[in-house]
C-alpha cells in the first residue's frame, strides 16, 4: 500500500509539473518526502530515482539538462536523506522514551500503550488474556545492606529472566522501583497460572544465583474469552482503558503482599 500511494504521488507530481507553465520539478519532493517518511529507506530512495526520471521526461530530456535532470535528481535524493535522517533520529528517541535506563526493558509509558492495544482487541475479537504484576519483596533490603549498584543488578537480572521465560508474544515491562509488569495474550487462567508458576521458579533460581534474599509477590488478572458474537458494548469485568486494567493489577499484588509476601494472588473476570 505505501508503495502504491507513492506512485500515486509520483503520478500526481508529474501531472501538476506538465501543467504548470514554466515547469516546476519542485512539486516531486512531497512524494518524495511523504515516501521516505512513511515507507523507510528503499521506498524513499526509489521515489526519488522515479520522480527524477518524470521530471526529465516532463522537460522533454534535451530541453535544460542542468535545470530539469541534474538538480531535480540532487534535490530529490537530498530530501530523501534528510527526512530518512529525521525519521531514524525520531525513532531512536521514541524508543528511549520508552525504555527503562536501568534494565534496558520496557518502562510504564510502554506497557500502558501495548496494554490499552490488547484490551482493543480483546474487546473487538473476545480472545482471552492475562495482565500480571511482580513485587519485589525484600528488594529494600538489598539496597540498603549492599547499594544501589547491587539492586540495578537485581533488577537488572529480573528482567532478563522475564524476557526470557515467556513467549514471544508476551510484553514484560518494569513500571518504576522494584515492580515489573506482564501482558499474556491468548492466555486465560489456567495457562496464567502454568506460566506464572514457571516464571517464579526461573526468578527464585536467578536470586538463589545471584545470593540476592529477594522472593516475589505476583498479582495476576485472566479475562476470559467471549462466548459467542463479541458485542459492540463494553463486555462484564472488562476495564475501561489500560490504567484501570493497571489499578486491577496493583490490588491483587498488595493483596499478594498482605497474604505473607511470597505469595501469588490470581482473579479471573469477565463473562461471555
Amino acid at each position: 500500500m505505501p508503495a502504491a500511494l507513492s506512485l500515486l504521488g509520483v503520478a500526481t507530481a508529474f501531472a501538476a509539473d506538465l501543467a504548470l507553465r514554466p515547469a516546476f520539478a519542485s512539486v516531486y519532493l512531497v512524494p518524495v518526502v511523504a515516501a521516505s517518511w512513511f515507507g523507510g529507506p528503499m521506498l524513499g530512495f526509489a521515489a526519488a530515482a522515479v520522480s527524477s526520471g518524470a521530471s526529465a521526461i516532463a522537460g522533454g530530456f534535451g530541453a535544460e539538462p542542468l535545470a530539469r535532470v541534474v538538480m531535480p535528481t540532487l534535490a530529490n535524493l537530498a530530501a530523501a536523506w534528510l527526512v530518512l535522517t529525521l525519521r531514524g533520529a525520531y525513532a531512536h528517541e521514541r524508543a528511549l522514551a520508552r525504555t527503562d535506563a536501568v534494565t534496558g526493558a520496557p518502562n510504564r509509558r510502554a506497557f500502558e500503550e501495548r496494554a490499552r492495544a490488547l484490551l482493543r482487541q480483546h474487546a473487538r475479537t473476545g480472545r482471552p488474556f492475562t495482565a500480571a504484576g511482580l513485587d519485589l519483596d525484600g528488594f529494600k533490603a538489598v539496597n540498603d545492606r549492599l547499594g544501589h549498584a547491587e539492586g540495578d543488578r537485581v533488577l537488572r537480572a529480573v528482567a532478563e529472566t522475564l524476557a526470557g521465560a515467556v513467549r514471544s508474544t508476551d510484553f514484560v515491562a518494569r513500571c518504576g522501583g522494584d515492580e515489573f509488569a506482564l501482558l499474556l495474550p491468548d492466555t486465560d487462567e489456567r495457562g496464567a497460572q502454568l506460566l506464572l508458576a514457571r516464571l517464579r521458579g526461573a526468578l527464585c533460581d536467578a536470586m538463589a544465583a545471584g545470593g540476592w534474599p529477594v522472593t516475589f509477590s505476583v498479582g495476576a488478572v485472566s479475562f476470559r474469552e467471549a462466548e459467542g458474537p463479541v458485542r459492540k458494548v463494553p463486555r462484564a469485568g472488562l476495564p475501561a482503558n489500560e490504567r484501570d486494567l493497571m489499578q486491577l493489577v496493583d490490588a491483587r499484588v498488595y493483596e499478594a503482599k498482605n497474604a505473607g509476601k511470597d505469595q501469588m494472588v490470581h482473579q479471573t473476570r469477565g463473562v461471555g
